[in-house]
């Protein structure tokens, strides 16, 4: 009874760590500093399906909503980006 109990458990550990590290990316702060054309294209590798906005930090007003299929991508005047692109 007791090796069940261990490959029931070595099977769930085993199950967590597939899902973890095959499970979707949500923020890229790796990104920050990177050219904004880079960080589009390391996006698009990760889920191409996503839409990704290049905002200017600034100057730019952007919608409130909340849009799981959207990145944006904010920069700064030499078209580094300043914050973690995240989906939303």
């Amino acid at each position: 009874m007791a090796s069940k109990a261990v490959v029931c458990v070595a099977l769930f550990i085993c199950m967590l760590l597939v899902t973890s590290s095959t499970a979707a990316k949500t923020a890229w702060p790796e990104l920050v500093g990177k050219d904004a054309i880079y960080a589009r294209e390391q996006i698009l590798a990760d889920n191409p399906k996503l839409e990704i906005h290049i905002v200017f930090y600034e100057s730019c007003s952007v919608t409130a909503d909340f849009d799981t299929n959207r990145v944006r991508i904010y920069t700064d005047c030499s078209n580094r980006v300043v914050r973690t692109p995240s989906i939303g």
